[in-house]
């Protein structure tokens, strides 16, 4: 399989979400490669059954050929099901990450504090960014407010909103521009 996909392009992202025909919430992940995308979506809980009511449409960026369990090549595509807990590998080109391109967000990981992190949006609109801990606690506020279409370099001391020191450990970047949203975890190293 991986002779046929090539080289992955970038970082997994979220590639849809809402909810599905039973009110459950879904997210698809992708992650693009030279040849193709891999698209999983998750099961909610790991104890989950993975059940036929819960298949949601999933639109794709081009015109794509998913690869059956055998390794056969089915015909093009222009959007698949999927139900929770499954995945699909699709060939095709992608050459640029499908999904939401109007916005893109890359940071060094492990993060040592007042390394750069680059914020690229596609389009302007109100911007949040924020650092939480593991337990879902905001910690810092990076950025609130108005941004146009430009790069936009962010910085994180280490410290809380309040000016305290946090430890090493996890940390979850929650990235808002508009409708377009990221979230990354990253490791914090002092």
């Amino acid at each position: 399989m991986e002779d046929q996909l090539g080289r992955a392009l970038g970082e997994p992202y979220i590639f849809a979400e809402g909810a599905d025909p039973t009110g459950k919430p879904y997210r698809v992940w992708a992650r693009a490669y030279d040849n193709g995308l891999v698209l999983v979506r998750n099961r909610g809980r790991w104890d989950e059954d993975i059940e036929p009511e819960t298949a949601v449409p999933v639109a794709l960026p081009a015109p794509l050929s998913p690869i059956d369990p055998s390794g056969a090549v089915s015909a093009v595509v222009s959007s698949i099901s999927m139900r929770n807990g499954t995945g699909t590998i699709l060939l095709g080109d992608v050459s640029e990450p499908p999904g939401d391109p109007v916005l893109r967000f890359s940071f060094p990981d492990p993060y040592v504090p007042h390394q750069p992190m680059r914020l690229e949006p596609a389009l302007g609109g109100l911007a949040d960014v924020a650092i939480f801990d593991i337990a879902g606690r905001r910690v810092r506020i990076l950025l609130s407010g108005p941004v146009g279409r430009t790069v936009r370099e962010l910085h994180w001391d280490g410290r809380t909103d309040g000016g305290v020191q946090v430890g090493s450990g996890l940390y979850y970047l929650d990235i808002r521009v508009g409708d377009a949203h990221i979230g990354r975890a990253v490791v914090l190293v002092k």
